[in-house]
């Protein structure tokens, strides 16, 4: 992932990881199948990640990751994190394809972690995307619910790490069967209303219960 040293120092709400942290996460999100995850701890005042636990237990699937939350609120946080002024962040964890953003399902999750911890000023949520060159895509929830993407700097530099936007198929166009090419056009329409596969603009029949065109 390429850096760049000559920007001003980041902003309040920038994801900021320790070295440590960042190759803690490269080596095992970001080296694994997609669907898995950790969670990232450091001081809420700062808002710097010094802390990073891989989430081994977690509930996960090809298309989904479900933290150990029995393990993270009964171990965890309360005696290994807490006690040392080690506090909940954000989690991290992968997609598959080119879902560089929190999914839905993410953001109802991260929605009612800010809502059950209102000292957490916001919520890192971290993409991964196993595999790519620019694999780490830094989102963040604020206390407003609102979510947008973020800077993400390591030991003090930036990463050039934006992410992309959303890119929607174009509507699928599907051609009208050879077979009817030459049909006129009240006997295309009747063809095309058995069919149901296509839709004739140039339809001069009558009808206007059954024929597509209408």
């Amino acid at each position: 992932m390429r850096t760049d040293d000559s920007r001003a120092p980041p902003s309040i709400s920038a994801l900021r990881f320790t070295e440590s942290v960042y190759d803690q996460i490269r080596n095992t999100i970001g080296r694994l199948p997609a669907e898995t995850g950790g969670v990232l701890g450091g001081n809420r005042e700062t808002g710097l990640v010094t802390h990073y636990h891989f989430d081994n237990h977690a509930k996960r699937s090809a298309v989904t990751y479900s933290p150990d939350v029995e393990y993270l609120n009964s171990e965890l946080f309360p005696k290994q994190w807490n006690p040392f002024n080690i506090h909940l962040l954000g989690f991290v964890h992968s997609h598959p394809g080119m879902l560089s953003r929190p999914s839905g399902g993410d953001l109802v999750y991260a929605e009612r972690i800010l809502r059950a911890i209102p000292e957490l000023k916001r919520l890192y949520l971290p993409i991964v995307i196993p595999g790519r060159d620019e694999w780490l895509f830094p989102f963040a929830m604020e206390r407003s619910f609102s979510v947008h993407p973020i800077e993400c700097w390591v030991a003090g530099r930036f990463l050039n790490s934006t992410a992309p936007r959303t890119i929607r198929p174009a509507p699928r166009r599907v051609a009208p069967p050879r077979s009817t090419r030459s049909m006129s056009p009240a006997k295309r329409c009747a063809s095309m209303t058995r069919r149901r596969t296509w839709t004739s603009s140039a339809c001069r029949c009558r009808s206007t219960t059954r024929c597509p065109s209408n």
